[in-house]
């Protein structure tokens, strides 16, 4: 017989060519589903599993009148999961920051001016706070006590307050004093009112490590930190009620004059309330749901008709 080496050379010239077309077309095929598949793959996203009319009809009737089947995992052929409803992209969705409210879409905006206006910066022009191009990061920590005039004309209440911001912080703070006189409370400008600290740098970390695994689970009736009391630059305020929460001062329970609180702001360098909680929660701290909503009631019992005054 003819050796299987020189095969081709014994075949008719068309089918030799029907071959080759049909390798080339076999190629060509397979060619193009592999760039579909990596295309859909890297740039398809989320996929829509779409069931039987049956199937949905069924699932329908069993559960929910709004039940939408869609997939939870971005990668293709994973099993659908089943959604109540579908939730609105996060970039349309308003976070309430200190008084105002505003998208993601809108901070990432603010952001991008931001960084355009830095970079069109020239010569000895140099800024030298915060940039948004930089890696996020905590960068300073300020603890206050805000005393009534009467408390900060006592001394020894001025001179407690002082001990035990100088106990938690490590760091001797600051008596504040009043700019401004208020005649509702008595305070003239230039009397204390209450005493501040700043912490930086290595203070500043192991005061976090502390207020995160020591103060906050000491507070009473703590359900998580409101992760809507960011203000307009990602910074974080909040306030520990009492003393109790501060492991430092069960010395000095005896000799206390007076209960009171602490205001703390943890500043970063975050420009977006987004970046400022993960930044937050990649840290540790703990979050629960949004503060409520504050319904305000007018003292005026006469408001109503002031207002439709007003209109006319």
């Amino acid at each position: 017989g003819i050796p299987k080496e020189s095969k081709h050379k014994w075949m008719e010239p068309r089918v030799q060519s029907e071959k080759a077309s049909l390798r080339r077309s076999r190629f060509t095929a397979g060619f193009a589903c592999c760039a579909l598949a990596f295309l859909a793959t890297h740039f398809g996203g989320s996929r829509l599993f779409v069931a039987s009319p049956a199937d949905a009809m069924a699932r329908t009737q069993a559960r929910a009148p709004s039940l939408v089947i869609c997939a939870a995992e971005p990668k293709p052929g994973g099993a659908p999961v089943e959604v109540e409803e579908e939730a609105a992209p996060s970039s349309f969705m308003k976070v309430k920051i200190g008084k105002k409210e505003y998208t993601i879409n809108e901070q990432d905006d603010r952001k991008t001016r931001k960084t355009k206006w830095l970079r069109s910066l020239k010569g000895k022009f140099v800024y030298r706070g915060p940039k948004p191009y930089d890696p996020d990061r905590f960068t300073k920590v300020s603890m206050s006590t805000t005393l009534m005039p009467k408390q900060a004309s006592n001394t020894k209440i001025m001179n407690q307050v002082i001990e035990e911001l100088r106990r938690i912080s490590g760091k001797h703070p600051v008596v504040v004093k009043a700019k401004v006189n208020n005649a509702k409370t008595g305070l003239r400008k230039g009397d204390a009112c209450g005493a501040k600290v700043s912490l930086e740098g290595q203070l500043m970390h192991d005061f976090l490590a502390r207020l995160n695994t020591i103060i906050l689970p000491r507070v009473r009736d703590f359900e998580g930190l409101f992760p809507n009391s960011f203000d307009n630059n990602g910074n974080y305020w909040f306030s520990v009620p009492t003393q109790e929460a501060f492991k430092e001062l069960d010395e000095l329970v005896d000799s206390r004059e007076i209960v009171h609180g602490f205001q703390i702001g943890i500043l970063n360098n975050c420009f977006t309330q987004p970046d400022a909680l993960k930044l937050m929660k990649d840290f540790g701290f703990p979050f629960g749901d949004p503060r409520p909503a504050r319904v305000r009631v007018s003292s005026d019992p006469y408001a109503k008709f002031k207002k439709r005054a007003k209109k006319v």
